[in-house]
Parts: structure tokens; C-alpha cells; sequence
């Protein structure tokens, strides 16, 4: 990428929109802070920025083989490149020295150095050297390595890199062997493990114990040829913690004694870990847990740790660069001629010994703590005297030019890193104290700070009119927060309930004529509160600011309008909610989203900024993205949950795009057609034909016939999506306001006095635009709970289209194998019969106690006429009647069918044809506002983006990548992802049919973290804080390996501790050590399963 700041800006700044877009808030007070609050970045702080550090480079390869330390086989053997046709000598660093150093004498050792430092260098070297020595000594043919990893997807990847430095080497000529032995393998495979033994085996620590206690002639031969064995190298051995470490550390003591390998040399890799932070405190701790899990004393010296070196010109000194810096930044021109020119730059210095390593005199140089843009900007200011933003558009502006220095071997020698945290965004929490005067903060806590006895209440918003309601519980004899889901019970109400400031604009103030119609009655005596009701019906209460109850006259007290139990109206807007429902959909907090919604829109915004640039990095492909999360069930959630929005956004996007070119209006006939060419279907191009076609190379005939099922698939989708149900952080689009679903010649209809001759006494009492507004009611609800007769909702339609797009469409544009189609339902008056044999949910009540009866009764369309004030008074049965009438009425017409569905049982649809779809204009919008502005622009945009001839939006896909993806289907994900020539090459090689198609986005699970090792990769996202810095470094790493500049980015969820602990320390995630893990082997029962173990294996039966 060209500016990753820039990237990292637009990004946030989309984020932002979409997570605001949820909330209003009508307070002044309120809406002021929260601003500010988002002003400064509350939620997305400024990335930690971090350059990676250069470790100090020793001999090559080649050298050591010249001295005769190495056997001359690896001089070939360790090249790099070879897969790229570019070797080159393998350089190693200072500590794959040491480490053969250490595994010459025969000692164990463990490898504590950084992510991408070469840990698995440091083993496997000294392992093939020992390997090649023995082959040409005669030795027998045997396994004289085990390598454990703590997941197959670390076995995966470390078998493909060995398989590099082998790849130039003829089948059954290749030095040394290598063989996974994981749980993964088919019976052939293992069979072949089992028969030809390899040099080096590469396995896991369950299947390691399957091996020592099965007693299989395929594991047995397996583990009879590791007799005597030479390396044990436990990789990562940082995650090995608890009940599982300890099972690790007698599972190296059984291999032992049953091996017969008491000088069998153990090895391992390593996070820093410690408890304290101090070097000999790290080397101390992880000598004390490896000698554990060994059970062998590894000394102290034998703690290989990193050893870094300055990249720049270490001659300048740090006084020499500091009175240098000032004239350079003003120069503020970052260009050099070559490399030795960069490394003496003072900017350049400045830059490495801030947000590299840091230099501690003689003594050797550490990595530097992550800071962010603002805290290396103040560094810089107080070192130049220039002030904070020259400094702080100075340093990006170097960072950004030092992206395209290179030394000979393409290396970046300041590539960096930005590590962006977001959080969603919380509650906002405040004191009962009026306007103006409340203590308000965003800042988790329960007291007001230095009041200790005075709660903070947490604040949620009306979502028609912004005005804040406080949840609250009576208790030890005041009003207390509480949380808005809390269960209570249903007679609590006097003590369960929420608070709401009072106000001037309020539209109940107190009186019986001012509560929703419908909850009052006309008496002999006047206007009175219905039985069911009184309870409910808000009391006005004046509180301190402690909660307690004062008198009205009270100097500290706080007038609150106080809603019993749940929230069923709104007292400023006068909102009416269902009886049913929760609290926490009626109101909102300061955002709407989760953590699948914020990832799907950070995913998405990532990958619109990335498309928008073209591929880079030596014809390798950047854009794409890799997703981490902790389990495998969030892996596919994430990726289901991206897939359907794109495809959501995608097909309204069709839909408007659709209505755009024809004038703003489309019939249900016409609809499928249309939305089929706006989304680009029609184009004759092969990318569209990827986009829904299981055979890109269809024609003729079945071609016809395959489209002819993709449209009526966009058929039923589309009167799908315009039924009730979405939920508000993924509105449709007549819930946005951008579409709207009209009838066809209601207007003239309603106009023409005859129709209604024999209509009730009520609808005839209306004038053609009140009559219009009832009509319109009824068909709504009709139509947003599927009552339709609709060719896209008959079954037997269905059926002949489902087995057609079965076998020639792409499952995201067709039917699910799997997916139960929605049928036309009916509007019944009466109760159906008992022995009726159809799904109850295909019948949908007009009748007495249902939604439909209660919104007519409710309904503002009778102010004003003559039946103002007397509908609410109405039976039920009463109301059913003049639905009734406006059906038969309106079948006379043709705009809706009755359906004989039993001898004594009918059921209402509207027809099809009586539906328009139309855009609303901009004057209409004006007029009623979206209520989701982001939504709102985004379905816009993907209409305009679709209208491109060569737009992206096609290759807009994720896929999970997880230990329940099967090893074919994951290679051809990784290939899909990595998306290179060669990977183009071997899709062609292996006969599939099409071309390779790209997947910009994988979300992998733990288990496969590290089983994709992409060059091109510049961005990561974590939809969760890991566990450790070491998770996180693993991540992290992933992106940016070719040195040019990443984002790795991190959702912390609002309600996870972990997840904003680190948020709010995120230095200690990105920088962090890992804490020591604690391991208790004197478990009894531990030491009792392991020796149950040993005697099963001594048994020597078949376990089934």
C-alpha cells in the first residue's frame, strides 16, 4: 500500500460512521460529550507504530560448511529462494549460532528470540547435520528426530518450508526425510510412515501419546523406529500451561524410557517469559519451566535470546545525530541517492533508536517499546524544538518514504508496523443530577469519582427521538442502576422499571388524554386509565442525586418521569412499542453492533481500500486480508455472517441500481430481469459468470436455463427482503427510507366513491386520503409477513427451480441444499381449525388479538374523523369486520385472492401484481429522514459501484480456515488466498476446472494460525484480544514478512475484561512477555492417567 496512515484513517473513519449511525441523542449535555468523546479517538486511539528490528547476522551457511562444522550436503540444502528460482546463501543470525553451538556439545537449549527471527533454523539445522553425519557413517535407517508441535497447522507450515530447501532434489534422492505423523493422515499415508522411516518426525503431543499407547501395527512400527532417538524438540512450548503442560512434561519422560533415549538432547522454542520483565528474570523463568517439561536441567547459559543490531550508521552518535536532526527535519525532503546515504540519515537513526531497538551503551541493544504517532511526535518536537504536528507530519512522511529503500537482498531496513486497536463502543454513564450540572463519563465505573456514595446510571436512547432513559432497580430504600436485560418479575414493577428526566417537549405530561389512545376509555365519569394499564403508567418522582425520593421543592432534587417495568411508550415522542419485545431492541446504547457486525464492516472497508489500489510487491497481490479468532465455531460464524452481508449489499445494491434505470418504479413481474442486469449478470464476461456459475464455461441451452433460475431466485430474494424481521444494525431498504413497496391504482381506487357502496359504515366515514392510509395499512401488513400470491413463493415452483440451481449456480445466487423456502402464507379472520394440517406459521392473524387489529386501532388516520376517539373503543370482533370488508372490497378489485383452504376455512394474499417497488425521491427523504444515514450511503454506493464494467464486488469472499477444513479443501483455500503465478500454475496442473479465483479474506481459528505464510500480506485483523502476546505476535506477524509496511488491527468487544484491559494497555499485548505458566507434576491424578497409560501400552491389546 502507497500510505498506510492514509489507509489506516479511512478505515477508522468508515468504522466511526457505521458504529455512530445507530444512535441519536437529544440532549445537549450528552451529545456535546459523547462528540468529543469520538473527537479524540475514545474508541480508536492512534496506532502503536513499531519498526521491526534487525537481528545481528553471523556466518552463512556455505561458511560453516567451508570450516567444516556443518556437513558439505547443507551448503546445497540451505538455500533460499530455490522455490522462486533466486538462491542465495543462507545467512544466519547470531542466535541460530549459538544454538548450533549448544547442539554440538549435545546440551539442550531453548530458542526466546522474536516472530520471523528463524526459531525453527535454530533446530532443524543442527537435526539435518546430525541426520546427514549418520547416513554416511552407515547407520541404520530410523527417526532420529520428533518435532511436537502444539497444532497441526505448525506442522502443515513447517513441513511445506522444509519441503523449500528440498524442492530442487529428485523423489527418493533427497538427503534427509521428512514425514507429518499428526491425526490428519489417510491409512496410506501413515502406512508409509510406518514402512519407510523418516529422518525427522513431525507430529503433535496427543498424537505423540496415541503412538506410546495404541497398540496398532502401523503405530507400533512407527514408534519402533524412533528407538534410541537423538532430538525432541517441543516447539512453542510457551502454550504448554495447566493440566495439559504437566501431561507434556511426562509424555517427554515416557518417550524417554520407551524410546531408550537417555541422551536423547531436548529442544525448544519460546516466548520470553517472566514475571517481572528483567532479561535475567526471562532467561531464569524459562530455563526453570523448560527443565520441567524436560525433565532434564537446561542451564541458564543455554537460553538462546535474540541479538539485535542497528541497521543505520552506529558510528554517528546519539549526540552527533541530535544536533543534526533540526536542520534535517526542516529540510523535510526525505529522498537518497542509496543505501549508505539512508543510513546515515539523523532522521533515519532518530527513528530506529525510538521505535526499534533501544541502545543501552555497551550493553547490547533491546527492542523498543511500540509508541503511537503522537508519543514519537512529542519525542521528536523536544529533540528538534519544532512543534508537535511539523514533527508529527515529518514522521509519517519518513516512515512512508523509508518504504522504498531496499538493500541487495530486497530487505526494507525500517519497515514498520501500526497496530490499531478499536473498541466497541461501551455505555455512556451519568449522575441523576439535572442537565448541565450531571457528572457525564464513557469510563466503566460504578460511583461518581470522589462521591462514593453516588452512583453513575447508564444512559440508553430512544431510537425515534434520542431521549435517555436510566434502567433502574428500587433497593435498601433508593433508585439504583441496573443492567437494561436483567430479568425480574412480572408483579415487580413497582421496583423494576427506568428513569427519565423530564422535560418541556414532552408529549405526555402526566395527564390521562396525553397516554397512547388505546390505554384509556371514555366513561359516564370522563376519560379513565384501562384496568390492564394502570400499572404501567408513568409517575413523576423527584430524586437526589443519591436516587432517594425528595419533595418537589427540594434544592438538590431532579424531577424523573418513572416507566414501571418495561418500556411500552415513549413519554417525549410517544413512540408505542409491542407488548412483546425486550427493552435493549427498543432502546440503544451508543452503537448497535456486535463483534460479527464490526468485523464484517472493518473487513469490508479494508477491502474496499485495498481493491482501490493496484497489486504491488514484486507482482505478488496485497490485497487480501487475514482474520484470527479464538475458536473455530467464530471462524465460520465470521466468514458466514461477511458472505451473507456482501451478498445482502450486493442485491440491494441490484435493487436500486435497478429502479435507477427505469425510472424509479418496477412491478414484480419486471423486478428479476432488471435486478439481474443492474448487478452486471447480463454482461457477457467471464468475472460475472464466476460470480453465480458453478461452470464459468456454460453456454447455449443450459446457460439460458441457468439464468433463467438465477432470476427467479432474485425473484424470491427480493420479496424476501422486504418482509419483517430485519434487525436495526442491518436495516432494509424501505426501513432506511431509500425504497418504498406502493400498490398498484390504490390511488384511483380509493377516489372512486362506487367501489365503496357496500363497504363498512367506518371505511365509507373516510375521506379517499385517510381510506388510502388504512388500505395501505392492511396490505403492509400483509406483504411484510409474506401473504402474497407470488409465483417465487408457490412450492412447486420452488422445487422445479431448486434442483436447477442445484446444479448450475454458485450457492450464495442459488438455493442451499439445506434451506427450507418460504411459501406463500395467508391472513386468516378467525382461529384456524384444530385438525387443520398445515404449519400454523404459514397462517398469519387479521383477527380479534392480533397486531393487525391492534395498529388499526391505534392508528392516527382516525384523527380528525368521525370515528376520532370512539375506534379505541371498539370490540375487537368490531374492528375484524371492517378488516374483512376492506378485503372483499379489495378482491373485487383485484388487489388481493381469497383461498379456499378448507370446507369451512379461508385465507387472504395480495397479488403479486399489485406490488410497485419505488425509489423515494430526495424531496421525500428530506421530508422523513433515513434513519441510518451509513446504510443508507452504502446501499447507494454499491449501486454505483455495480454500474461499473469493472467493478470489485465479485471478489468480495471469505472462507473459515480451521483443523475442521479438510486438507484439500485447505490447500486449495491457501492457493485461492496466496493467489500467486505458481499457485495459478498448480490449480492448471491438478485439472480443476475454471481458472483459480481469488479469496481476499480468510478468518482462521487457533489451530491454523500459523498454516498460511503469505509474502504479500499487509494486513491483519483479530476480531479478539489473544490470550497472550505471544498469540498476538504470531498473529501479527503474519503481515508484512516482505518488509513493506502493515496495519494489524484488533476489535476489543465492549463487554469482554480481557478484550479492554488490553485496549486500554495495548503496549503490553504488542510488547508484552508472556507470564510463566504453572505446572504441578505431583498431581495424583495426573500421575495415575499416565500410569494407566504406560500399562495399557505394556498390555499390548487392540484398543477399539
Amino acid at each position: 500500500m502507497k500510505d498506510v496512515f492514509q489507509f489506516r484513517n479511512s478505515i477508522i473513519k468508515e468504522y466511526e460512521s457505521f458504529s455512530r449511525s445507530f444512535t441519536i441523542i437529544r440532549a445537549d449535555d450528552i451529545r456535546e460529550y459523547v462528540d468529543s468523546e469520538y473527537e479524540r479517538g475514545r474508541y480508536w486511539p492512534e496506532p502503536l507504530v513499531q519498526i521491526n528490528p534487525s537481528y545481528k547476522k553471523a556466518s552463512t551457511v556455505q561458511e560453516l560448511v567451508a570450516e567444516g562444522i556443518l556437513h558439505p550436503a547443507c551448503s546445497h540444502i540451505f538455500k533460499t529462494g530455490k522455490t522462486e528460482g533466486k538462491q542465495r546463501d543462507l545467512t544466519l543470525y547470531k542466535h541460530q549460532m549459538d544454538a548450533l553451538a549448544i547442539a554440538k556439545k549435545n546440551e539442550p537449549y531453548i530458542v526466546t528470540t522474536g516472530t520471523g527471527s528463524g526459531k525453527s533454523i535454530a533446530f532443524f539445522l543442527p537435526i539435518v547435520d546430525y541426520v546427514l553425519r549418520e547416513r554416511d557413517s552407515g547407520g541404520e535407517r530410523k527417526t532420529r528426530a520428533i518435532i511436537i508441535y502444539p497444532m497441526n497447522a505448525l506442522a502443515n507450515s513447517q513441513f511445506e518450508e522444509l519441503d523449500k530447501f528440498l524442492c530442487d532434489y529428485p523423489e527418493g534422492k533427497r538427503p534427509f526425510t521428512v514425514a507429518r505423523y499428526t491425526g490428519q493422515e489417510n491409512q496410506e499415508e501413515r502406512r508409509a510412515v510406518a514402512d519407510n522411516p523418516p529422518d525427522i518426525l513431525l507430529t503433535n503431543f496427543m498424537m505423540l501419546e496415541l503412538l506410546l499407547t495404541r497398540y496398532e501395527e502401523t503405530d507400533r512400527k512407527v514408534i519402533d523406529h524412533c528407538r534410541g532417538l537423538k532430538f525432541l524438540v517441543l516447539d512453542e512450548l510457551h502454550t504448554y500451561r495447566g493440566r495439559q503442560g504437566a501431561d507434556v512434561a511426562l509424555l517427554v519422560r515416557r518417550v524417554r524410557q520407551r524410546l531408550e533415549a537417555s541422551d536423547m538432547v531436548c529442544i525448544g522454542t519460546s516466548a520470553t517469559m517472566s514475571n517481572t520483565g528483567s532479561l535475567q528474570d526471562q532467561q531464569t523463568t524459562v530455563a526453570h519451566i523448560s527443565s520441567l517439561l524436560f525433565g532434564q536441567e537446561v542451564p541458564l547459559e543455554n537460553i538462546v535470546s535474540e541479538t539485535l543490531e542497528p541497521v543505520t550508521d552506529s558510528s554517528i552518535s546519539h549526540k552527533k545525530m541530535l544536533e543534526l536532526l533540526p536542520d534535517r527535519l526542516r529540510d523535510s525532503k526525505f529522498e537518497w541517492a542509496n543505501l549508505d546515504e539512508f543510513k546515515r540519515d539523523p532522521m533515519a537513526i532518530w527513528v530506529e533508536t525510538t521505535l526499534g531497538i533501544e541502545m543501552h551503551g555497551a550493553s547490547a541493544p533491546t527492542r523498543a517499546k511500540p509508541l503511537s504517532i503522537s508519543q514519537a511526535a512529542d519525542r521528536l518536537a523536544h529533540d528538534t524544538g519544532c512543534d508537535v504536528q511539523t514533527a508529527k507530519t515529518a514522521l509519517q512522511n519518513f516512515l512512508i518514504a523509508a518504504h522504498s529503500v531496499e538493500d541487495a537482498d530486497g530487505r526494507r531496513p525500517l519497515a514498520f508496523k501500526l497496530h490499531q486497536f478499536i473498541s466497541g463502543p461501551g455505555k455512556v454513564l451519568m449522575t441523576l443530577e439535572p442537565p448541565g450540572k450531571r457528572f457525564i463519563t464513557m469510563t466503566a465505573q460504578r460511583f461518581a469519582p470522589g462521591r462514593e456514595d453516588v452512583f453513575l446510571y447508564p444512559a440508553y436512547f430512544c431510537r425515534e427521538c434520542g431521549q435517555e432513559y436510566h434502567p433502574v432497580e428500587f433497593s435498601e430504600n433508593r433508585w439504583s442502576p441496573r443492567e437494561i436485560d436483567v430479568l425480574f418479575p412480572s408483579d415487580a414493577e413497582d421496583k423494576f422499571g427506568f428513569l427519565v428526566p423530564t422535560g418541556e417537549d414532552f408529549d405526555f405530561d402526566g395527564s390521562d388524554e396525553s397516554l397512547p389512545d388505546f390505554w384509556v376509555e371514555q366513561r359516564a365519569s370522563g376519560l379513565q386509565v384501562k384496568n390492564e394499564y394502570k400499572k404501567f403508567v408513568p409517575k413523576k418522582i423527584c430524586l437526589d442525586e443519591r436516587g432517594q425520593v425528595v419533595a418537589s421543592t427540594h434544592v438538590q432534587g431532579n424531577e424523573f418521569w418513572y416507566i414501571p417495568g418495561h418500556i411500552r411508550f415513549c413519554p417525549r415522542c410517544g413512540m408505542v412499542h409491542e407488548p412483546m419485545g425486550k427493552d435493549i431492541n427498543r432502546l440503544s446504547s451508543l452503537s448497535g453492533e456486535g463483534r460479527s457486525s464490526a468485523t464484517t464492516m472493518i473487513t469490508m472497508s479494508v477491502l474496499k481500500n485495498l481493491f482501490a489500489e493496484e497489486a504491488e510487491c514484486d507482482g505478488l497481490d496485497q490485497r487480501k486480508m487475514l482474520g484470527f479468532t479464538d475458536n473455530r465455531q467464530d471462524a465460520a460464524l465470521q466468514s458466514g455472517h461477511f458472505n451473507d452481508f456482501v451478498f445482502l449489499v450486493t442485491l440491494r445494491g441490484g435493487i436500486v441500481g435497478a429502479l435507477q434505470k427505469n425510472g424509479g418504479v418496477l412491478t414484480e413481474d419486471a423486478m428479476p430481469e432488471e435486478v439481474f442486469k443492474a448487478i452486471g449478470f447480463n454482461r457477457n464476461d467471464y468475472a460475472a459468470k464466476c460470480e453465480y456459475l458453478n461452470d464459468p464455461e456454460l453456454f447455449g441451452l443450459n446457460l439460458t436455463e441457468a439464468q433463467r433460475a438465477l432470476k427467479f431466485v432474485l425473484g424470491y430474494r427480493v420479496i424476501l427482503d422486504f418482509r419483517k424481521g430485519w434487525r436495526f444494525n442491518n436495516p432494509s431498504l424501505d426501513q432506511i427510507g431509500l425504497v418504498e413497496v406502493a400498490y398498484n391504482g390504490l390511488d384511483d381506487y380509493v377516489q372512486t366513491e362506487k367501489y365503496f357502496e357496500q363497504a363498512h359504515q367506518a371505511i365509507k366515514s373516510l375521506a379517499p386520503n385517510k381510506r388510502k392510509e388504512l388500505f395501505t395499512l392492511v396490505f403492509t401488513e400483509m406483504r411484510k409477513n409474506l401473504c402474497i400470491d407470488s409465483r417465487f413463493l408457490d412450492p412447486s415452483e420452488q422445487e422445479k427451480t431448486k434442483t436447477k440451481a442445484w446444479t448450475y449456480l454458485k450457492e450464495r445466487w442459488g438455493f442451499a441444499s439445506d434451506e427450507k423456502l418460504t411459501i406463500t402464507r395467508y391472513m386468516i379472520l378467525h382461529q384456524a381449525p384444530s385438525h387443520h394440517r398445515r404449519n400454523r406459521s404459514d397462517y398469519i392473524s387479521g383477527g380479534v388479538r392480533s397486531r393487525l387489529v391492534r395498529i388499526i386501532k391505534r392508528s392516527s388516520l382516525w384523527n380528525g374523523s368521525p370515528l376520532d376517539g370512539q375506534i379505541l373503543q371498539w370490540k375487537d370482533t368490531e374492528v375484524t369486520e371492517i378488516v374483512k370488508s376492506i378485503l372483499e372490497l379489495s378482491r373485487d378489485y383485484g388487489f388481493v385472492k381469497k383461498i379456499q383452504l378448507d370446507n369451512d376455512f379461508s385465507g387472504w394474499c395480495l397479488q403479486s401484481q399489485a406490488l410497485v417497488w419505488r425509489l423515494c425521491s430526495s424531496s421525500e427523504l428530506t421530508k422523513k429522514k433515513s434513519k441510518n444515514e451509513f446504510f443508507y450511503q452504502l446501499y447507494l454506493s454499491a449501486a454505483d459501484t455495480l454500474s461499473l464494467p469493472n467493478h470489485t464486488l465479485f471478489e468480495y469472499e471469505s472462507h473459515e480456515h480451521t483443523a475442521q477444513v479438510d486438507n484439500t479443501d485447505r490447500e486449495i483455500l491457501e492457493a485461492r488466498f496466496r493467489y500467486t503465478q505458481k499457485d495459478k500454475n498448480w490449480w492448471k496442473t491438478k485439472g480443476y476446472r475454471g481458472d483459480l479465483e481469488r479469496l481476499p479474506v480468510l478468518f482462521c481459528s487457533p489451530t491454523m494460525e500459523l498454516g498460511v505464510d503469505i509474502s504479500s500480506l499487509n494486513t491483519v485483523y483479530m476480531r479478539n484480544v489473544p490470550p497472550t502476546p505471544a498469540n498476538y505476535a504470531q498473529r501479527s506477524g503474519r503481515a508484512g514478512r516482505s518488509g513493506q509496511a502493515a496495519l494489524v488491527i484488533t476489535y476489543c468487544a465492549a463487554q469482554s475484561p480481557h478484550d479492554q484491559w488490553f485496549f486500554a494497555n495495548a503496549a503490553d499485548m504488542v510488547h508484552g512477555i508472556v507470564k510463566a505458566p504453572t505446572l504441578d507434576l505431583s498431581n495424583r491424578d495426573l500421575i495415575d492417567s499416565h500410569l494407566d497409560a504406560i500399562w495399557l501400552s505394556c498390555l499390548e491389546v487392540k484398543i477399539e
